[in-house]
């Protein structure tokens, strides 16, 4: 992969194929680089129509602390409501979820 970005994009892409290999060896199939935008002024309508869509919904906050949240309470109504099982399906210590309960 020729990779565009900087530092900070690339140390994200290994953090999250990390996490999509569950703590195991990370594949080549839990690497994903983000198509690089090209400029709006090289691009033709032609070429905008080929270009991959945005994978995340449109309401999908920009904020992490809002999307954490998100995440919590999806993960919750997943584990209908037992904090244990939605900690383990963020990946995060039931502490932490308890403590972030109030806040959802």
């Amino acid at each position: 992969h020729d990779y565009p970005g900087n530092v900070r994009e690339l140390k994200n892409a290994i953090e999250q194929a990390l996490i999509r290999a569950k703590g195991a060896h990370i594949l080549p199939e839990h690497i994903y680089f983000a198509p690089w935008p090209a400029s709006p002024s090289l691009t033709s309508t032609a070429d905008k129509a080929e270009m991959p869509q945005d994978p995340l919904p449109e309401d999908m906050p920009f904020n992490l602390k809002d999307l954490e949240k998100l995440a919590m309470r999806r993960a919750m109504k997943a584990a209908s409501g037992n904090v244990s099982s939605a900690a383990r399906l963020l990946g995060i210590g039931r502490n932490k979820l308890y403590r972030e309960l109030p806040n959802l």
